[in-house]
């Protein structure tokens, strides 16, 4: 889709330590608003991208030309990055999300309508780089963060996932958490592990007021809350008709002033 970029003024730019050295390169970062009111509604429509769907389709579909793609860039604020931020698709989607969250942690719970604070981590006496064994399967981790916050640990090179084990132990630190009625820990990938918290009505809420098996307040994960994001992107304004010809002009005039 170049045809968005012949819009934009040229500009010179140094790419080397030379300061006589310089690069006639196209002006990217320059971004104007077409002098239109397009958050009066009678000058747009909403439009929900379809999976898969292009900004040039949707632009063929509207106007009968995929010329005019570039133009839910500039009236949608939440497509400002480009083509970057235009919804993905479902299978891209997940392999954004693996690439982006490759960690590993291991989450300390309290169980629904239990107390305590054995669970937290900072009860314990965790030390980033020490080893942690589970006390039944053998299981070992090395801590590779703490995330007092989130009351999580951050471990590589883990040889299982401790789901047999009762308890895990840090070798240095003499750390421990304990699986009881009150109290659990979990292994998840970061994409699986929680983002924040909501209560039943969607408001976010501190990690200390969630317990594992609570039924009014939930774990939002990672992977939730991106595809969340990807789907908040999904609606856009597009421009009718009998706006967007003289909202290019308008928007071609003042980009190259």
């Amino acid at each position: 889709m170049p045809h968005y970029f012949k819009n934009f003024p040229l500009t010179s730019y140094n790419f080397q330590d030379d300061p006589n050295s310089r690069t006639l390169v196209i002006d990217i970062f320059r971004n104007v608003r077409a002098d239109i009111n397009i958050d009066d509604a009678s000058a747009y429509t909403l439009y929900e991208v379809q999976e898969n769907e292009r900004p040039d389709q949707i632009s063929q579909l509207f106007y009968d030309t995929p010329e005019y793609y570039w133009t839910f860039f500039i009236i949608n604020d939440h497509l400002y990055e480009g083509l970057h931020a235009w919804p993905k698709e479902y299978n891209e989607l997940q392999e954004i999300i693996a690439q982006k969250y490759t960690k590993t942690f291991i989450t300390g719970y309290l169980n629904v309508g239990m107390t305590g604070s054995n669970h937290l981590v900072l009860d314990q006496e965790w030390v980033v780089g020490e080893q942690i064994i589970g006390n039944n399967t053998g299981h070992t981790a090395t801590i590779s963060g703490i995330d007092v916050f989130m009351n999580r640990l951050e471990i590589t090179g883990a040889t299982g996932d401790f789901t047999g084990d009762e308890e895990i132990d840090g070798q240095t630190s003499g750390g421990r958490w304990v699986r009881t009625q009150a109290y659990d820990f979990s292994v998840e990938e970061q994409k699986n592990a929680a983002h924040h918290y909501e209560d039943i009505d969607g408001m976010e809420i501190p990690r200390t007021l969630f317990s594992k098996g609570e039924t009014e307040v939930f774990e939002v994960t990672h992977r939730e809350y991106e595809e969340r994001l990807n789907d908040s992107k999904q609606q856009i304004k597009v421009l009718k008709r009998g706006f967007i010809e003289d909202f290019a002009r308008a928007y071609k005039k003042l980009i190259n002033q």
